[in-house]
C-alpha cells in the first residue's frame, strides 16, 4: 500500500500540482477533526482546481490502487465532517472547484460546484442584485450546497427539499469517464436545468448517499423572492398538546396551507443555540437537572415545545392562510406573526430591545432570516452546548473546538401516536446515559416528520466520549427495531443500517459495476470491491 501510495503522490504532483498535494503531519491532523466519537486519519489530500484534473487524481487513483475520498467542504458536523469511513483513504477535496457557472434569472436556477457554498451564492445573488433566493439550511454559511443536496438534506422554503429541487448532474466515475444526467448527455438539450427526469432510466439518485461517483457540477432550482415575507410561530408548555397539534398540522400541510417547512423544536434545542450548558449552576452534574432547566426557560422564554414556519406571498396570500392556520390550532395553541416588517425593525433595533427583554434578539433574529433564505452561522452555538470551555463570540469552529456532536435523524410518521412513541424512547435513553433529549421535529414532507435527535458532548473528556457513542448505538439500534429509520447516517455507523436483502445487493451490484476496484470511500454503507 505505502509503494502504491508513494507512487500515486508522485504523479498527482504532476497532475494538480505539488502545492496542492499535501501529506504533512498538521494537514492530516486537521483533517481527522471531527465532532463524532470516531476520527479517523487520512494517508494525503488533494486539490483539484476542475473537472479534469479530478479525471486525472481518479485515474492514477485506479491505476495505483489508492481509495480516493470526496469532500465538498467537509462541515458534515455531525456526521463525521472531512473525516473518511476507514483508514489509508487519500481525501479528494474539492473546495476549489467552486465556480457559479450559470445563474439564469428567468427561469430561476443556478448551475454550480462542490465547493460553492451557502454564503457564496447567496452574496453572488446579492451583489448582482437578482431577485432570486434559494433555500438554506442552518449549518455554517460555508458548507457546501452541492454536499447537502447529495446527502438529501432540507432547509426551511417550499424548496426545502434539496434533492428534489436539483436538477441533472455531472459526475467523474471510477474509470475517469464523465456522466451527464437527465438530459445533459443531449449536447443540444435547452432543458437540461429544467426537468429533473430526463428520458430513460433516472440515474441521478443513485450519485445521493453513495460511493458510486464524484459529481463535480449540479443545477439547484431557485426561488423568486416573494412581495412579502412573514413567520407565524407557537409554543406548546408540555406533551398534553403536542400529539394533537402534529395531527393538526399535518391537515393544514396536506391541504397546501403550510407550503414551507414548519418546524418543532423542543426547549433544549432552542436554549443550545442561545447559550452553553450551565456548568455552574448545576455544580457540574449532568443531564440537566429540571429546577435549573426550568429557570433558564424562564430566562430565554422558552416554552417545552416551540413552533415556526415562514409564510410567503401577497399580504392577502399570507393573511388567508394565516387565519387558516390559526382556525384550525384554536383551543390548542396560541398562534402569533411577525411579518417583514417586523423583522427589519426587529433587526434595527435590536441592541436596545435587547436591553429592555433581556432576550438575545440578534440570535432570534438570525432563525427567522434562515426562513427566507439567509445564511446564518448563529445556530452553530448549539455544537459547543456541553463544552466546558467558552465558545467564541463571533466564528464558531467546532471541529478545532473539539465540540462533540452526534446526529441521529429518524424518520416518523406525521401522527401524534408516534410523535410521543418516539419521544418517548429518546428520552429513555438519553436520561439512561446522562444527556438531555435535545431534538427537532420538521415536517418537510406533508406525510413524515424528520426528527433530528442531537447528542451534545465534550470531545476533551473521555468518559463522556464514551457515553455518547454508546447512546448513539442504543438509540439508533432502538429507533430500527422500532420501524424509524434514519434518512442519513454518520460514517462510524453505516453497517448498522444494512441488511442482506435485495435492495442492498442491488446497490452491492452497482458498486462493482461502476467502481470494481472500489477506489471511491471504501467502507460506505461496507460495500464491498
Amino acid at each position: 500500500m505505502k509503494a502504491n501510495l508513494e507512487k500515486a503522490l508522485s504523479q498527482w504532483k504532476e497532475a494538480v500540482g505539488q502545492e496542492y498535494v499535501r501529506d504533512d503531519e498538521a494537514m492530516l491532523d486537521r483533517y481527522s477533526w471531527c465532532n463524532i466519537p470516531k476520527s479517523v486519519r487520512a494517508s494525503a489530500i488533494l486539490f483539484p482546481a476542475d473537472v479534469d484534473e479530478v479525471q486525472k487524481v481518479v485515474r492514477i487513483a485506479a491505476v495505483c490502487e489508492v481509495p480516493l475520498y470526496p469532500i465538498s467542504q467537509g462541515k458534515n458536523w455531525g456526521y463525521g465532517a472531512a473525516c473518511p469511513v476507514q483508514e489509508d483513504n487519500v481525501i479528494l477535496d474539492l473546495r476549489r472547484l467552486n465556480k457559479i457557472h450559470e445563474v439564469n434569472e428567468k427561469l430561476a436556477y443556478a448551475v454550480v460546484e462542490p465547493g460553492v457554498t451557502q454564503q457564496q451564492l447567496y452574496n453572488y445573488l446579492k451583489e448582482h442584485q437578482i431577485p432570486l433566493e434559494f433555500d438554506v439550511t442552518g449549518a455554517s454559511p460555508e458548507a457546501s450546497l452541492l454536499g447537502n443536496i447529495l446527502e438529501r438534506g432540507y432547509g426551511q422554503t417550499p424548496y426545502s427539499d434539496h434533492f428534489l429541487n436539483s436538477c441533472s448532474m455531472e459526475v467523474v466515475l471510477a474509470d475517469g469517464r464523465i456522466l451527464e444526467t437527465g438530459f445533459g448527455h443531449y449536447p443540444n438539450a435547452k432543458t437540461r436545468y429544467l426537468y429533473k427526469w430526463g428520458i430513460g432510466p433516472y440515474l441521478d439518485g443513485i450519485f445521493s448517499q453513495s460511493n458510486f461517483g464524484i459529481v463535480t457540477k449540479i443545477g439547484i432550482w431557485l426561488l423568486p423572492k416573494p412581495p412579502h415575507f412573514g413567520v407565524f410561530f407557537f409554543d406548546i408548555p408540555d406533551d398534553r398538546w403536542l400529539g394533537e397539534t402534529v395531527e393538526r398540522l399535518r391537515e393544514l400541510k396536506l391541504q397546501g396551507v403550510l407550503t414551507s417547512a414548519v418546524h418543532l423544536f423542543n426547549d433544549i434545542r432552542v436554549i443550545s443555540s442561545l447559550q452553553q450548558y450551565p456548568w455552574k449552576e448545576t455544580y457540574g452534574k449532568t443531564p440537566l437537572p429540571e429546577e435549573v432547566r426550568k429557570d433558564i426557560q424562564r430566562k430565554h422564554r422558552v416554552k417545552a415545545w416551540n413552533c415556526a414556519g415562514g409564510l410567503r406571498g401577497t399580504r392577502k396570500q399570507i393573511r388567508a392562510n394565516l387565519d387558516r392556520i390559526r382556525k384550525s390550532l384554536r383551543g390548542l395553541v396560541r398562534v402569533h406573526y411577525l411579518s417583514d416588517t417586523m423583522i427589519y425593525w426587529l433587526e434595527r433595533f435590536e441592541q436596545p430591545l435587547k436591553k429592555i427583554s433581556g432576550l438575545d434578539v440578534r440570535r432570534r433574529v438570525s432563525f427567522l432570516n434562515l426562513l427566507r433564505g439567509i445564511p446564518t452561522e448563529n445556530p452553530q452555538l448549539a455544537c459547543y452546548w456541553r463544552k466546558r470551555k467558552k465558545a467564541p463570540e463571533d466564528h464558531y469552529t467546532p471541529l478545532k473546538d473539539r465540540c462533540g456532536l452526534i446526529w441521529c435523524s429518524p424518520m416518523i410518521p406525521m401522527t401524534g401516536e408516534d410523535v410521543l412513541a418516539f419521544l418517548q424512547m429518546t428520552r429513555s435513553i438519553c436520561t439512561q446515559y446522562g444527556f438531555e433529549t435535545n431534538v427537532s421535529m420538521n415536517l418537510v414532507t406533508e406525510r413524515a416528520l424528520d426528527c433530528v435527535v442531537a447528542i451534545s458532548y465534550d470531545k476533551e473528556d473521555p468518559h463522556e466520549t464514551l457515553k455518547a457513542s454508546e447512546c448513539h448505538r442504543e438509540i439508533l439500534k432502538s429507533y430500527l427495531e422500532a420501524g424509524y429509520i434514519p434518512y442519513r447516517i454518520d460514517t462510524q455507523s453505516m453497517n448498522v443500517i444494512l441488511q442482506d436483502d435485495p435492495f442492498w445487493q442491488v446497490c452491492r451490484e452497482i458498486k462493482r459495476t461502476l467502481d470494481p476496484h472500489h477506489i471511491f470511500s471504501p467502507g460506505h454503507y461496507n460495500f464491498p470491491p
